[in-house]
């Protein structure tokens, strides 16, 4: 559906709180097989 993509932006998470945030993701191929989750990765929101 998307290609390679190596980003993303997450934009417009409802009642977002200050803190920190971490994130992983999956994909899928062409065979509806999902990936192990990414690293992990976090951002703050101050």
């Amino acid at each position: 559906m998307w290609g390679n993509v190596t980003t993303l932006s997450i934009d417009n998470l409802p009642n977002i709180q200050s803190g920190i945030w971490y994130f992983a993701i999956t994909a899928y191929d062409t065979s509806d097989n999902e990936s192990d989750y990414s690293n992990e990765v976090s951002t703050v929101i101050p």
